[in-house]
């Protein structure tokens, strides 16, 4: 058989002997508490579900450590999505995907995953992309009892061009490495990477060596930041989206006057909605627009109604 359209839904059980029969299967909605180490034993990488081949199984209580071993996988989706009972991520899970090049929603809702292993993304250094710019999407989307994030997760990802809402909705999260995409120079596009997390500081390189960056759209979204350090753009003279990258952040009580100022801006011009409902903003810095560029600033301060200031604003900026 050389289908992957094969599906065991609401098995109780896996059986190794599966791939004597079909090399490939989905099991999603499974009622199994384990999966055979040598399920994929003797079957092809090509064979293999790397979408979402054990999804909604909320019984499964953990991943064998050698499951994909030998397995040269390029492409990782949503293969473990909703397993609310997995509590562990083996350390070398894809240490044999030395060609992984894209990853998405692989442990999207997995509420009961404490920890990322640090050298989880170690071998994949062809690795291009993480997630996809769309709601509720995340590898750790609304995984709450993560607490942090490891500073050299992305360390050997030096490939690295996009990253989006890998850690969305990880409420649990409260501070982001100064390090974190040190060594990801090729970056180009982060998208609410941190939404709804609980971050409450953001580091002020955090995008120091990041020089080739060209849209942070929705990066900063919902978190608990009191401030936004003064130079976090000044390497990032390539920008042309920030749009509502600091939006629905209720605590923000100020915005640095020279926020856009540090910088010899390029192409910027998307700034739509940057500070959306920021609550707790006092005063709005307007003026921090006069870069003497032709910037889209619609609805930048929209929301914003407790600032001194705001029913004052030009209209175009609420």
């Amino acid at each position: 058989v050389t289908s992957k359209n094969i599906v065991y839904t609401g098995a109780n059980k896996i059986s190794a002997k599966l791939r004597d029969e079909c090399g490939v299967v989905e099991l999603s909605n499974g009622k199994f508490t384990s999966i055979p180490e040598n399920l994929y034993d003797g079957v092809s990488s090509e064979m293999i579900n790397t979408i979402n081949a054990f999804q909604n199984s909320k019984n499964l209580l953990s991943i064998p450590k050698d499951l994909y071993k030998g397995k040269n996988i390029t492409h990782l989706g949503a293969i473990f999505k909703n397993c609310v009972k997995l509590k562990n991520i083996p350390n070398e899970l894809f240490k044999d995907m030395v060609n992984l090049e894209s990853i998405r929603d692989t442990f999207n809702n997995c509420v009961s995953i404490e920890t990322i292993p640090e050298d989880l993304f170690k071998f994949n250094t062809k690795l291009i992309d993480i997630d996809l710019e769309q709601a509720e999407s995340g590898v750790f989307y609304n995984c709450i009892k993560i607490k942090n994030i490891p500073e050299n997760l992305f360390k050997f990802n030096t490939e690295l061009e996009e990253i989006h809402s890998i850690f969305s909705g990880c409420s649990g999260i409260t501070n982001i490495p100064q390090n974190l995409f040190k060594y990801n120079t090729k970056l180009r596009k982060l998208y609410a990477t941190f939404l709804n997390t609980g971050i409450t500081e953001i580091p002020e390189n955090i995008f120091r060596y990041n020089q080739n960056l060209n849209s942070l759209g929705s990066v900063f979204m919902g978190t608990k930041i009191t401030n936004i350090p003064q130079n976090i753009f000044r390497y990032n003279t390539k920008l042309r989206n920030i749009a509502l990258i600091f939006g629905e952040c209720r605590n923000l009580i100020t915005i640095p006057e020279r926020l856009l100022k540090n910088t010899s801006w390029e192409i910027l011009y998307n700034c739509t909605g940057m500070f959306y409902n920021c609550t707790g903003l006092t005063y709005l810095p307007v003026t921090m627009f006069d870069i003497s560029r032709s910037l889209d600033l619609t609805s930048v301060f929209r929301g914003c109604t407790n600032a001194s200031n705001y029913h004052s604003i030009n209209s175009q900026l609420k």
